[in-house]
């Protein structure tokens, strides 16, 4: 506003109203640009977060409360392993339940890969062990509870990702909202050609009007059309 008022000098009631009126066109126009890049943003910055093919309630981790579930899950795992070492048949029910079924087209790297590798080494025939270094039953239990750990660590951290990801998401909703509603970016468009004629005969409306006070001629009458196309 201060700007503008060095810039146009304006003098009496009405010139102020008009530099006033180009000062809240160019404040809405630097606002709709806001919204422009959040309604850009909004349908192209999210796509790797929504994207999640997942089964179990690995789906649902942003859930807090899911969340919660899924660790108790995890450290119930880890308390059968150290206590009994491996047991397929219970295991696996606890990684179904977070994960989903394992089928034969599992293609997802997760805790089931490191469970299943350190299950089939710890079972490997000694003669096999110790011809191929493999790691002992003792060793096998250590680092699968070394992976339940890392898992433990991951879901908090995708968790905390996650929240980013909301916060991040509500304030481009935010900034899409500074504009009248609308569909997309063909209303950011027509507001943006709108606000440009009203500042283009507000403008041309002031600099008449100081023509006139200081006795200049004045200029013919602009008609500025904007298209579209």
């Amino acid at each position: 506003m201060t700007g503008l008022r060095e810039s146009h000098q304006p003098e009496g009631t009405f010139e102020e109203f008009l530099v006033e009126k180009l000062a809240v066109l160019a404040w809405r126009h630097r606002r709709l640009l806001l919204a422009e890049s959040a309604e850009i943003g909004k349908n192209m910055d999210f796509v790797v977060s929504d994207q999640r093919d997942r089964e179990g309630l690995i789906e649902e981790i942003h859930n807090p409360d899911v969340l919660k579930r899924c660790l108790k899950l995890l450290e119930q795992l880890c308390k059968q392993i150290q206590q009994d070492g491996f047991n397929l048949q219970l295991d696996e029910r606890i990684l179904e339940q977070i994960y989903g079924h394992r089928g034969e087209n599992h293609l997802r790297k997760d805790l089931y890969e490191s469970y299943h590798l350190w299950l089939a080494t710890s079972e490997a025939p000694e003669e096999k062990r110790l011809r191929k270094h493999f790691a002992s039953p003792e060793q096998c239990r250590t680092n699968m509870l070394r992976d339940i750990s890392e898992e433990i660590r991951r879901l908090s951290r995708d968790q905390q990702a996650r929240a980013s990801v909301r916060t991040a998401r509500t304030q481009l909703e935010i900034a899409c909202r500074n504009v009248p509603d609308g569909p997309g970016l063909d209303r950011l468009l027509r507001y943006e050609a709108s606000l440009e004629r009203s500042f283009d005969r507000t403008l041309n409306q002031l600099e008449r009007m100081q023509r006139t006070r200081l006795g200049q001629p004045v200029l013919p009458k602009l008609e500025v059309h904007h298209s579209l196309s």
